[in-house]
């Protein structure tokens, strides 16, 4: 069974809401007191989950039409420049999260949850299948 301390909820968090979306904020319980700290910590996920690499899985086509045009190496090492700077940025709204965490779980903020905890509150921990999406526009 898996736990999870700040850091990996934080995670979790940021992972679930990759699309499609759960339930919206009004249906979940927010900290009594905690709703900007809250708004806060949902706008931090939502742009850490945003945070992505180029995205091509199979980039033989790209990589030869960008030597074709003479800029492989220049767009190839700016690309893992950005591919740095995202890892960095990642990092950095997963620390500003469990910073909020702390702050709006008080003396709760270190304690582990259990798998089971979060399914009973209604948290699906089952990661999002990128191909299990509907591609109908």
């Amino acid at each position: 069974m898996t736990s999870y301390d700040r850091r990996g909820f934080a995670l979790a968090y940021v992972e679930a809401l990759r699309p499609p979306l759960g339930a919206s904020d009004s249906e979940r319980d927010m900290p009594s007191g905690m709703g900007a700290l809250f708004m806060l910590f949902r706008s931090t996920a939502v742009s850490c989950s945003e945070v992505r690499g180029s995205g091509f899985l199979e980039a033989g086509l790209l990589h030869e039409q960008l030597e074709e045009a003479g800029v492989h190496e220049r767009v190839t090492a700016d690309l893992e420049r950005v591919s740095a700077c995202g890892t960095q940025l990642r990092a950095a709204y997963l620390d500003v999260l469990e910073s909020l965490l702390v702050a709006m779980l008080g003396d709760r903020a270190d304690r582990v949850v259990s798998e089971a905890e979060l399914h009973a509150i209604g948290v699906s921990t089952t990661r999002p299948d990128p191909f299990d999406y509907d591609w109908d526009l």
